[in-house]
């Protein structure tokens, strides 16, 4: 994973949470 995917993946995270 690169930079991009993981911060859209954290942001992802605090959507669903």
């Amino acid at each position: 994973m690169n930079l991009l995917n993981i911060c859209a993946y954290l942001y992802c995270m605090e959507i669903v949470k």
